[in-house]
């Protein structure tokens, strides 16, 4: 059963330096946890022979590092704490990602109406019912002028959580570290993502969006909505976060849920 579970989808995440080794090792605990799929992480050995500048650009290489056509990517930093199963989407010629976080209430301004916010219908496909002052437009202006990108931002992807095939989706990577590596390069802070952003515009690939409750960035607010399937950690903000998994005192997605959600 193990083999056909591998035939189905692969987890991979990247662990390269200390503190990501660490965050590598517990979400992708809680990623097998919580959807019963076998996870790789991908290291500082791959990273060194990559060649690449930074290691989160070993994402756009991910089927050179596992047998599966099927791929669950997600960012050491994610941590999955709801029961899911992300094979619904295998061999699906749509990119399965999350909107990029373009909107206030995503960040710095986080969902102050948390209690009544449905996560199931957070999805960007119609800007239009959000007002113009609740739009990043510094982060906004700041990717396009870096990338080039002309797709209009609520089709951008965050990728720090997709699901994608080797069948449908190896040029998609292909041509994302073709710009990475070229003429969109690396960003300072979003690394490889404008890169992969511009691919999906110049490919014009379809993308089916999750909703928010499977990749939130976790901020400021300490009370969530239950339905949260996937926390996006935003470290530097949670510092005793870190230093209770470096003491070993987190290490289950049960912990992780614990301490998010009934501050333990």
């Amino acid at each position: 059963s193990d083999g056909y579970k591998q035939i189905i989808m692969i987890g991979v995440t990247i662990g390269v330096n200390p503190i990501y080794k660490t965050l590598a090792r517990l979400s992708s605990r809680c990623f097998q946890e919580m959807t019963d799929i076998d996870t790789i992480i991908l290291t500082e050995a791959d990273f060194l022979k990559s060649n690449l500048l930074h290691p989160t650009a070993l994402k756009l290489k991910v089927f050179d590092y596992i047998k599966d056509d099927n791929v669950c990517y997600f960012d050491a930093d994610w941590f999955c704490i709801k029961n899911w199963n992300p094979t619904i989407f295998n061999n699906s010629k749509s990119i399965t990602a999350c909107n990029d976080f373009v909107l206030n209430i995503d960040f710095p301004k986080q969902y102050p109406e948390y209690d009544s916010r449905k996560f199931d219908d957070y999805h960007l496909n119609n800007l239009s019912f959000h007002p113009i002052t609740e739009i990043r437009y510094d982060y906004i202006n700041e990717i396009k002028t870096f990338s080039g990108i002309k797709l209009e931002y609520g089709k951008w992807i965050n990728t720090g959580l997709w699901i994608a095939n080797k069948k449908h989706h190896q040029e998609w990577l292909n041509k994302s570290l073709e710009y990475y590596i070229g003429t969109v390069g690396h960003h300072p802070e979003y690394y490889e993502q404008p890169a992969m952003n511009r691919a999906i515009e110049e490919l014009v690939l379809e993308i089916n969006y999750l909703s928010r409750k499977y990749n939130t960035l976790i901020v400021s607010e300490k009370k969530w909505s239950d339905s949260l399937v996937g926390l996006h950690i935003k470290l530097k903000h949670h510092q005793n976060f870190m230093d209770r998994i470096i003491s070993n005192h987190i290490q289950t997605s049960k912990q992780v849920n614990e301490y998010f959600f009934n501050g333990k």
